[in-house]
């Protein structure tokens, strides 16, 4: 089987996983289109590809430099490299499968010689691409969808149901397949303790609030510390908050953050620097609570984790997990930041109250078991069957 997969290379926590993950169980030729032309890193997996190809400047340099021009031009960029690459591949069916990660606009409207050199297309969305864009490109986008043979949604009911509302598509073209988790099966085969995971952070025997997982403005970590400091009193004295603020990184914003941590005189960590898989194991296990507010979100494998661990979650009422629910709510909820102090306090004094059942539905999650998954719906699809 031959598969061309379409993303960002730079993400090695999804895309890196899925290619190393496919590579150790089969030996399906894969090739990956690069769709970023900025010049970062990408993820190492990138050696077990048969072939990586990226979009690149296809104007002269100068222009890049003019704000609204630069930007407008990157946008041209990806789907002009993109239909020069799949010309190249001019035989019809050259791949069994083209797999499309994130799909933006910019690459969907490549429909047709995508099609033209696929047997099958799928398009995996992944979430803020689809729910944080205007109503206008999201209609844009559900006509390119259109085109494409599958969808494949997540487990969580309510991002699939989001799909069909915003996307109109048909239930026919579904795929129920998500992406499995490095760090569960690291989590599951750890052996180590709370304490010994705060001291990895140089937190000493202090009450842990983990706050959002990413440095995005839509974490609201503002109105999370504001809830916080509401409560502060009320709370272990010596409470550590830790920031994990690693990518979707803005400066004023994260400056901002901080002045209010120092404002509140509130202990804090925020994390900066790339974490490792050992990092995020600490990272996950050192935490008394989880705090997710999130304006958004497709299905938080962050979340899942700091269950896995019997972590105290604070969840927002508008994230709501159908498949995380089924042995009993596992998080508290709240349904505004008015709601969010008071949740804070309860759930600190009502501890843990995820399920056994759920901590070993969870386990199940890691790549060790769904890369199965991935692999049967790849091979389904390549024989002309869904």
């Amino acid at each position: 089987m031959k598969i061309l997969l379409i993303g960002n290379l730079c993400d090695d926590k999804w895309i890196g996983s899925l290619i190393r993950n496919l590579k150790a169980k089969t030996n399906i030729e894969i090739d990956f289109f690069h769709v970023s032309t900025l010049d970062k890193s990408i993820s190492d997996a990138s050696q077990l590809c048969n072939n990586v190809y990226s979009a690149k400047r296809c104007f002269p340099s100068f222009l890049y430099k003019i704000p609204k021009l630069g930007l407008l031009l990157s946008l041209v960029d990806v789907p002009i490299s993109l239909n020069k690459f799949l010309k190249s591949k001019a035989n019809e069916r050259f791949y069994d499968i083209i797999n499309i990660h994130y799909p933006q606009n910019k690459v969907l409207r490549c429909w047709k010689k995508i099609k033209y050199v696929a047997k099958a297309t799928v398009i995996t969305p992944w979430g803020s691409e689809v729910l944080r864009i205007s109503t206008f490109a999201q209609k844009i986008k559900a006509n390119y969808i259109t085109h494409y043979d599958y969808v494949m949604s997540s487990d969580n009911p309510r991002f699939k149901s989001q799909m069909q509302s915003i996307l109109h598509i048909p239930e026919e073209k579904f795929l129920q397949c998500d992406f499995g988790s490095e760090m569960i099966d690291e989590l599951c085969k750890s052996t180590i303790s709370k304490s010994e995971a705060k001291s990895h952070f140089g937190i000493g025997n202090q009450y842990t609030i983990v706050c959002g997982y990413n440095a995005g403005i839509a974490q609201n970590h503002i109105k999370i510390i504001d809830a916080i400091a509401q409560v502060k009193d009320k709370l272990p004295k010596n409470i550590m908050i830790v920031l994990p603020m690693t990518y979707n990184i803005n400066h004023s914003y994260m400056a901002e953050v901080e002045r209010k941590l120092i404002g509140y005189k509130l202990n804090y960590i925020i994390l900066k620097k790339y974490l490792s898989n050992a990092d995020m194991v600490c990272l996950r296990k050192c935490a008394d609570m989880f705090v997710h507010a999130q304006n958004t979100d497709a299905n938080s494998v962050s979340l899942a984790e700091h269950l896995l661990c019997d972590n105290v979650v604070v969840n927002a009422s508008w994230l709501r997990y159908e498949n995380r629910e089924i042995w009993g709510i596992p998080y508290y909820l709240f349904d505004s930041f008015e709601e969010l102090p008071g949740t804070i306090e309860n759930a600190y004094k009502g501890g843990s109250i995820v399920p056994e059942q759920l901590k070993k539905s969870i386990a199940s999650e890691g790549w060790n078991s769904v890369i199965n998954k991935w692999i049967d719906i790849f091979t389904t699809i390549s024989k002309g069957k869904k």
